[in-house]
């Protein structure tokens, strides 16, 4: 629940004359440290995930994207189940991006900004029983399978039919009880999983991405 203005005030009043030791540990963040280096405070004051030279990243949790960075190659196809900064964040390090986007407004943005080795399909949320199984009709193979958009249990169903033989699923906000159906098929059908918790761009709260892998997989886990 949303804190009200009256609490928010009280609480900084206690920080101020207080706690100051806290206020002051908290004031030396806008200076140095990880939300600085990480680049949260530009992702904050815009409200788009990136990094601190202002460049575009996935909204995944810090250590999930300190984990892939290196992991990615030119030779990679991503699929997206969403699109957004992560589109071009892969675009500029893998070989090619399709991305499904379920939203006409952001479809209309995103568009404008993705690189020429990415494509994007909207697929209107109103024709969600098409949304997880269009990719098939692409006949492609992905070494990533990104799943953050909508009916993510679904996309999961989908996805193990859409990968490589060494390829890897990606579930973001993984931490939300919904999706646990999608999580225990890929379990069921000999993925492993391994989760990276922290916070994330533009947010502060504790949220989870996830990794689902078999033993031969496309970024050496």
């Amino acid at each position: 629940m949303a804190e009200t203005l009256s609490t928010k005030i009280r609480t900084f009043a206690k920080l101020v004359f207080c706690e100051r030791a806290i206020f002051s540990a908290l004031i030396s963040q806008r200076l140095s440290g990880f939300m600085v280096d990480s680049g949260w405070f530009q992702s904050y004051e815009t409200k788009t995930p990136v990094d601190v030279q202002g460049q575009p990243i996935p909204w995944f949790t810090y250590s999930a994207i300190d984990f892939l960075g290196d992991r990615l190659n030119s030779q990679m196809q991503i699929l997206e189940y969403g699109s957004g900064n992560s589109t071009i964040y892969f675009s500029r390090k893998t070989a090619f991006v399709d991305a499904l986007e379920h939203n006409p407004e952001w479809y209309e943005y995103i568009s404008a900004k993705v690189n020429m080795n990415s494509k994007i399909q909207l697929i209107p949320a109103a024709d969600i029983k098409n949304y997880a199984a269009f990719p098939a009709s692409l006949g492609k193979k992905y070494d990533i399978v990104l799943v953050d958009a909508i009916d993510r249990n679904e996309c999961m169903f989908q996805s193990v039919n859409l990968l490589t033989t060494d390829g890897v699923v990606i579930l973001d906000d993984s931490e939300r009880p919904e999706y646990l159906m999608g999580i225990s098929f890929l379990k069921n059908n000999g993925f492993r999983k391994i989760d990276f918790w922290g916070f994330a761009p533009i947010v502060i709260h504790k949220k989870c991405t996830s990794f689902f892998y078999k033993s031969q997989n496309c970024l050496g886990i």
